[in-house]
């Protein structure tokens, strides 16, 4: 009865050379086995681009191991141990699986066949040695790659860069389609837009992610972290653990970072901005507040389309931008103004002074929880009335969703209110623009055509109106 046999291949690399290797490893078995008159060959198993390391991605080694327990295969022909596995604790108990069914492995570089008695010895020194044959390849991969950056050369950049072409020796050049998307995406960042918001603009005007695909929050936050959108390039971002990428922190291995290595897409500024806004949201003492260099930013709110204001930059590439505020809505949709950051800045001074000389009296916290109180006191009867029977049940439902809904929001209002921790000293009046007080005592800005409303926390409201830069003024409670 003939042996049902198969052969093993594997390449670590998809080079032409390695393409070549397998070519060659197929037709060799394939003349070796289909023509032995005591051998049924079932086929080659191999794999392509695939290390040695782990079994674990090799399917079509694991198709063939999954074959041979269930009874499909009686003898495995492979090249030698290196080709097989490289892992000694794995070889040897696959191979011992194999054996207890009566598979045998045969090793022809090594002319080992696993069905031996003596094959044990055999096969654990041959695979130590194809260890550390791997372990010293590794090696000197790592040390070349070393000096490569030693010497301010990347070795590759992991795929495409959005927003440039990559050429021959890393080269850069300026992808100007895609640049524009990069050069927005800083823009609306620095300006209010989250990762969502981002995510949700550039899906909505139909602009393909670097994949071709939508856009993910990752994919953002990895561009808006990326310094080769000011020309630098840092090499050794990351390394390989047991064949999985992982980002180098800690200073786990030596890192180099390239200056002006190519063309800029954004100014360093821009980025630098960038970083101090993700800083700001990452930290949670910081949540709910801007950065202090965009303090009105989600503040401001627009009284024709009541979308929010952005914080941009007119010319963000170059070296003569200048920082607006201008409605996200387009613009012949709406008839608000853009302010200038500086005008704005006066404004709020101007209408900050006034309300420090004035003491304008508004809504106090005690009055929030006069009000809280009293929505309390409201569910407590409504609680009693539907105990009694008095009400149905979808009556007593609907008037408690309201109720509770306004007492979380006096609640909130309250928590912002305490959160601001407003002393004495702070009602004294400015001389320059100091963003801590946007932030302890104002709750927004309204614009309009050709004013602008801020809206204090404690409820009061002082107006400001500019024509030909001249400021008028007025306050409401």
């Amino acid at each position: 009865m003939k042996k049902r046999v198969v052969a093993y291949a594997r390449v670590s690399s998809k080079s032409r050379s390695q393409a070549h290797s397998l070519e060659f490893q197929k037709s060799y078995w394939n003349e070796k086995l289909a023509t032995d008159p005591d051998y049924e060959f079932l086929g080659l198993y191999a794999d392509h681009g695939i290390s040695g390391k782990s079994i674990k991605n090799r399917t079509q080694f694991l198709r063939m191991i999954h074959k041979a327990m269930d009874g499909g295969i009686d003898i495995i022909f492979t090249k030698s141990v290196q080709r097989f596995a490289r892992n000694t604790e794995e070889l040897l108990s696959i191979v011992h699986e194999l054996r207890d069914i009566g598979v045998a492995v045969v090793f022809e570089k090594e002319n080992i066949n696993t069905l031996q008695i003596t094959s044990d010895l055999f096969l654990t020194v041959a695979a130590a040695v194809a260890e550390e044959d791997l372990s010293r390849y590794r090696a000197n991969v790592v040390w070349s790659i070393e000096e490569s950056y030693k010497r301010g050369k990347p070795i590759s950049f992991g795929g495409r860069v959005f927003g440039y072409h990559v050429g021959k020796n890393c080269a850069l050049t300026i992808n100007e389609e895609e640049a524009e998307v990069v050069r927005k995406i800083f823009e609306l960042y620095i300006s209010g837009y989250s990762l969502n918001d981002l995510k949700n603009y550039l899906d909505s005007k139909g602009i393909k992610s670097p994949m071709g695909s939508v856009w993910s929050n990752s994919t953002l936050s990895g561009i808006l972290r990326n310094e080769k959108y000011i020309g630098d390039v840092m090499l050794h971002k990351e390394i390989q653990v047991n064949g999985v990428r992982k980002v180098i922190r800690n200073k786990e291995v030596n890192q180099y970072y390239i200056e002006n290595h190519h063309p800029a897409i954004i100014t360093k500024e821009v980025f630098k901005k960038a970083q101090e806004v993700a800083e700001s949201r990452r930290n949670p003492l910081l949540v709910g507040l801007v950065n202090k260099e965009y303090p009105f930013t989600a503040l401001i709110e627009c009284s024709c389309c009541h979308k929010k204001f952005h914080h941009k930059f007119n010319h963000s590439s170059s070296n003569y931008s200048a920082p607006w505020y201008r409605c996200s809505s387009t613009r012949d949709k709406c008839t608000s103004t853009a302010i200038r950051e500086d005008i704005l800045e006066e404004l709020f001074i101007e209408a900050f002074n006034e309300f420090v000389r004035n003491r304008y009296q508004g809504v106090e916290e005690q009055d929030y929880q006069s009000q809280i109180d009293a929505k309390e006191k409201e569910e407590q009867e409504l609680t009693k009335l539907y105990a009694n029977g008095w009400i149905s049940k979808e009556d007593y439902d609907s008037e408690l969703n309201q109720i509770l809904e306004t007492k979380n929001k006096l609640l909130k209002e309250q928590s912002s209110l305490k959160s601001r921790l407003i002393t004495d000293r702070d009602y004294k009046e400015l001389k320059v623009f100091d963003p801590t007080k946007v932030t302890k005592f104002l709750k927004k800005c309204i614009v309009k055509r050709d004013t602008i409303e801020f809206h204090f926390y404690n409820g009061v409201i002082i107006s400001k109106k500019v024509i030909n830069r001249r400021i008028y003024h007025y306050a409401t409670n």
